[in-house]
C-alpha cells in the first residue's frame, strides 16, 4: 500500500528504512502513486502544499487502448513541445507502415500507430488531490509512504501558519519487516 504522511514516524514495531528525497523526487512519487495513495495528512496547509507539488502538465495519447501517458512536466511550453514530438513520432511511425494505406502528412499526425485510427495527443493541467485524514496510520511490511513535513516544529500546533516552499522536506518511509 502507498501512503502520504506528514511526519517521519514509526507507527508500530517493525523494521523501517527512511531516506530523504528532493522536492522533484517527491513530485515524481506523487505523479506515479498519488492517485492510489491513502492520505494520513491532518493539516490543510500540508495538503495544499502536496497538491501544488504534484501539479504539472500531463501529455497523454489515446485511441484504441488505454490512455498512454507520454510525459508530465512543470512548464506549459515544455508540455507543448512534448506534444509536438509525440505527434511527430506518430507521423514517422505511420509513414513507416505503407500497408495502412496512403496518407498525407496531416492525416498521419492523427493516426494511432496500433490501429491506424484517429489518435488524440492532449495536454492538460493535473494534480493529485490530498484528503485530510487524522486517523491513526498503520503500515504493513511492503508498504511505502511519502513523508512531507516541515523542517521545524510549529509554535502553535492549532495552526501551521504560512509555510514557504523552502520550509518543507521530503522522504520515503518503507516498512520492510
Amino acid at each position: 500500500m502507498k501512503l502520504v504522511i506528514n511526519a517521519a514516524m514509526v507507527p508500530h514495531p517493525g523494521t523501517f528504512i527512511y531516506r530523504h528525497v528532493s522536492a522533484g523526487e517527491a513530485a515524481s512519487w506523487l505523479r506515479e502513486h498519488g492517485d492510489e495513495a491513502v492520505s494520513y495528512v491532518g493539516y490543510p496547509q500540508t495538503a495544499d502544499h502536496i497538491e501544488s507539488l504534484s501539479g504539472g502538465w500531463e501529455v497523454v495519447a489515446n485511441c484504441c487502448g488505454p490512455t498512454r501517458q507520454v510525459g508530465w512536466v512543470a512548464d506549459h511550453n515544455e508540455a507543448l513541445a512534448l506534444q509536438e514530438r509525440e505527434v511527430q513520432r506518430q507521423v514517422n511511425e505511420a509513414l513507416a507502415f505503407p500497408e495502412r494505406g496512403k496518407v498525407n502528412h496531416d492525416e498521419a499526425a492523427s493516426l494511432c500507430p496500433e490501429c491506424g485510427r484517429m489518435m488524440v495527443v492532449s495536454v492538460a493541467w493535473r494534480m493529485v488531490t490530498v484528503a485530510l485524514n487524522r486517523a491513526k496510520c498503520s503500515m504493513a511490511p511492503g508498504d511505502e509512504a511519502l513523508v512531507v513535513k516541515l523542517t521545524y516544529r510549529v509554535q502553535d500546533p492549532a495552526t501551521k501558519g504560512q509555510p514557504q516552499p523552502e520550509d518543507w522536506e521530503y522522504g520515503i518511509l518503507q516498512r520492510i519487516a
